[in-house]
């Protein structure tokens, strides 16, 4: 985990803390502080794939290590954030652990995988959403279909965040290769046709997480 560093918006970074997420510790709070910030009361939908399980400590994909952070952790921590933070917001969340079943004052979660479209159609498809965030398996092929089944539903004007975009080495890819530089062009390339289908850019203010709007 890199080195807290606080944002433009000490409220947001309390809150995450508060919460358990690891979204200072790995100090996306510096990208979501200035998006977040002048809007944070006119939000009313937002969807973060990704919610935070505890339930194995077998995979890179699990919120286990998280405890040791912050011992009260319990999954659905940044959706409990973002519901503090946008007050008028409904908050959504998805994820394939059923450990992350919630259902709650304005959260509520789904158990499928994003990469599905026909599942996504099922369970999302009657929303629009305000703000997107894709924290789930930081794999570029889960990120870039993730985008591609969830790029309508973002409100013009909304903003899509993809956290460690195009994976990282070290997490395998659902077809069992490795993350690879160079197959970022590619990734790149097709990331780039589903925005402009869509009518989306690269929010060029905020780098970290990659930002769509």
């Amino acid at each position: 985990m890199a080195k807290k560093h606080p944002s433009i918006d000490p409220e947001l970074d309390k809150i995450i803390e508060h919460y358990g997420s690891d979204k200072v510790l790995s100090n996306y709070n510096l990208g979501y502080a200035k998006a977040f910030k002048d809007i944070r009361n006119e939000v009313t939908n937002v969807l973060e794939i990704g919610v935070g399980s505890t339930a194995s400590n077998t995979t890179p994909f699990s919120f286990k290590g998280n405890t040791a952070h912050y011992p009260e952790y319990k999954p659905g921590g940044s959706l409990r954030a973002w519901r503090e933070y946008f007050p008028n917001a409904t908050i959504h969340g998805v994820d394939i652990q059923e450990d992350c079943r919630i259902d709650e004052d304005r959260i509520k979660t789904f158990i499928f995988r994003s990469m599905e479209l026909h599942e996504c159609k099922k369970h999302l498809y009657d929303f629009k959403y305000d703000i997107i965030i894709d924290d789930g398996d930081h794999s570029a092929i889960s990120q870039l279909i993730t985008f591609k089944n969830l790029a309508p539903l973002l409100k013009k004007g909304g903003l899509y965040c993809i956290e460690d975009i195009g994976g990282y080495q070290g997490y395998p890819e659902p077809d069992g290769t490795w993350y690879k530089p160079e197959l970022f062009v590619e990734f790149n390339d097709e990331l780039q046709k589903t925005m402009k289908k869509y009518g989306l850019s690269q929010n060029h203010k905020i780098s970290r997480p990659f930002t769509i709007s």
